[in-house]
């Protein structure tokens, strides 16, 4: 209603002056102009809108026009022609050298070429936002032995690729090396079901649980390997690694027999040293030290210094009642550098045997100090797998790191381990500084303290 009131108003008021102007003049009224479509304002109106349609259309054009170089990149790379790719991004920098998706192209190009520190110098610098960028850039650290740096971002594009194998085969190889063992085994069972992996997933479980000692769940593992695939074959190992992989997992976890049967196998497909050794062992472990003695002594003749099969055969020596033959066998065992608690213990033997009871007691003394010393490690070792996460299990990881040339690793632990007693500097016990000459040391390239510092409660 308001409206027809405000339109009869103005209709009113529109009469009115019509009327004057009908009283003022007699002339007939001028036809009424009508605004044609084309009108000055419409053709205007559409100029304005078209420009940036226009320029939209022109700049994703030359866009599409001066990518084309860096398209040609992203097909080199994925053909896996790196060299090329490398050489097309490279001409492309010259125009632009401050391109990011330049420069992510190179630096993927470089670690196809396994150039890794100077595919890090450009991610470190740059970063990367593209899924195939940060892949690129975990595996150079991967490949740098930076576990604790590459963990992260193998994550992030984990999370983005759930289904890709390869990247889930490097997070499991990643999370082993920083010590998150559980999260490993985890994904080697996702590995595993996914379609056309079950056996590489079974593979990478062996593998874990048995650097891990969990001798029983690789032999499992392993097993159910060989029974869809009984030869081995086309594996990420030969299958002569295989076979000597769950030979050892079976001697480790007391099954003899099946520990022969699998490292015969192993012999058969390429004879070394060391699996001869380990023959000898199972062939002791099953009781027939005949045929162990057989099997060492062929270890013996691919490796003058193998300590397994010399160790081996100074324990047949003193069954036989020889202990000068024993002493023989273990004579180029017997500096420190190779010693152990087990070969005291038989020089010991031997020297008693003999008569020679003041060497007898040298090495009982000797047995005793190098026992008490394996017997530390293997607590620290437990250290690290029972709480990996740990105070001393993250120091412990970087003594290793060091102690192994990955001192850049060492300091990216280090720096957490700091942290941590930043935080709370009364709740680690550190009473001979192990952890300060630890970091001189990693920092100075000066050499390590004894692990024999670490403050270990004693059971």
């Amino acid at each position: 209603m308001r409206g027809r009131f405000r339109l009869s108003g103005l209709l009113c008021c529109l009469d009115g002056v019509m009327s004057a102007e009908t009283s003022a003049a007699s002339t007939p009224p001028r036809p009424r102009r009508t605004v044609r479509r084309g009108s000055p304002i419409r053709r205007l109106l559409s100029v304005l809108i078209g420009i940036p349609v226009i320029t939209g259309a022109l700049l994703l054009g030359w866009l599409w026009w001066a990518e084309r170089p860096l398209k040609a990149v992203e097909r080199s790379l994925t053909q896996g022609d790196f060299r090329t790719a490398l050489e097309r991004v490279e001409n492309y920098l010259k125009g632009d050298p401050a391109s990011s998706r330049a420069l992510d192209l190179k630096a993927q190009s470089l670690v196809g070429l396994r150039r890794f520190p100077d595919a890090l110098a450009i991610y470190e610098r740059i970063g990367s936002d593209t899924v195939s960028g940060q892949r690129a850039w975990g595996e150079a650290l991967l490949r740098m032995q930076r576990w604790t740096d590459a963990l992260p971002l193998l994550r992030q594009v984990h999370q983005k690729q759930p289904d890709n194998a390869d990247v889930t085969h490097e997070l499991a190889a990643c999370a082993m090396q920083a010590g998150e063992f559980e999260q490993a085994v985890e994904l080697a069972g996702q590995l595993a079901k996914l379609p056309g992996q079950r056996e590489r997933g079974l593979l990478l479980l062996g593998v874990l649980h048995s650097n891990h000692g969990n001798y029983r769940l690789a032999s499992e593992a392993f097993g159910q390997l060989l029974e869809s695939n009984p030869d081995g074959a086309g594996l990420q190992i030969l299958p002569e690694e295989l076979f000597q992989g769950m030979g050892q997992a079976c001697l480790n976890d007391g099954k003899p027999e099946e520990a022969i049967r699998h490292l015969t196998r192993a012999i058969e497909l390429r004879p070394t040293a060391e699996r001869y050794a380990f023959l000898g062992e199972a062939r002791e472990l099953q009781g027939d030290l005949a045929q162990a003695g057989e099997a060492w002594k062929q270890g013996i003749a691919r490796d003058p210094d193998l300590a397994r099969a010399r160790e081996g055969l100074a324990r047949v020596a003193l069954d036989e009642r020889q202990p000068s033959q024993a002493i023989e066998w273990l004579q180029p065992l017997s500096v420190p550098s190779k010693l152990t608690s087990s070969i005291a213990h038989t020089l010991k033997r031997a020297n008693s045997l003999l008569g020679d009871k003041a060497a007898a007691d040298r090495w009982d003394a000797e047995e005793t100090r190098l026992r008490d010393a394996e017997e530390r490690k293997r607590a620290l070792d437990d250290v690290v797998k029972q709480a990996p996460q740990s105070f001393w299990a993250l120091a412990l990881r970087a003594h290793k790191y060091a102690s192994e040339g990955n001192r850049q690793q060492a300091a990216t632990l280090l720096r957490t381990v700091d942290g941590l007693r930043t935080q709370k500097p009364d709740g680690y016990k550190d009473p001979q500084g192990f952890l300060n000459q630890l970091i001189d040391a990693v920092q100075t390239g000066s050499p390590l303290p004894s692990l024999d510092l670490v403050p270990l409660e004693r059971k």
